[in-house]
């Protein structure tokens, strides 16, 4: 799976981490290890012709201007293996910015993931997922209630990571709004 996507500053990557080092020791949910870059994404799809990715991705960026976000609470994706995430609001000017990457990005993408469509994304900071279960979610939420969770950060990059099966992601390219690109 690929996903275009925002990694989060310095400052708010740290936080990140800490929860997830926080969820580990105290519930054992370590399962985000799968994803190991503190982000949020766009837009996601089981597969990408990745170098229309790249030139999509770069132009959006390229017209794009940094911007600020903020959290909101804590949220479940509910099912057979929920999802704890910090919610960003929707603000309009994040709106415009993912409608523009889904309407680009469809151009690359096989199979886009349906919960990234404009009209049903949820954007957010994944805190835990993989390893949370039905009888240790209120052990995580429990964790995450006595921490500080309403933030403001500045996004000033699109990137692109990369996954498959069990593998973490990678960071496979990442766009300065209104600047440069740098592949790795």
């Amino acid at each position: 799976m690929a996903a275009s996507a925002s990694l989060l500053d310095d400052v708010h990557t740290q936080k990140v981490l800490e929860i997830w080092e926080a969820l580990e020791a105290n519930v054992g949910v370590k399962g985000v290890a799968i994803s190991p870059l503190p982000h949020f994404s766009y837009m996601a799809a089981r597969d990408f012709d990745l170098d229309v990715l790249q030139e999509v991705v770069g132009e959006v960026a390229s017209k794009a201007r940094p911007l600020m976000v903020r959290t909101a609470g804590v949220g479940i994706f509910t099912g057979e293996k929920p999802v704890v995430y910090l919610p960003i609001v929707r603000s309009p000017e994040l709106a415009k910015l993912q409608l523009a990457l889904w309407s680009a990005g469809a151009l690359a993408a096989e199979k886009p993931l349906a919960e990234y469509h404009p009209a049903a994304w949820i954007p957010h900071v994944t805190l835990a997922q993989g390893d949370v279960t039905h009888d240790n979610v209120l052990d995580v939420l429990g964790i995450l209630n006595k921490m500080v969770l309403d933030w403001e950060f500045e996004v000033d990059n699109l990137s692109i990571v990369r996954g498959r099966g069990a593998e973490p992601q990678k960071l496979l390219a990442r766009y300065d709004l209104g600047g440069t690109a740098r592949r790795f």
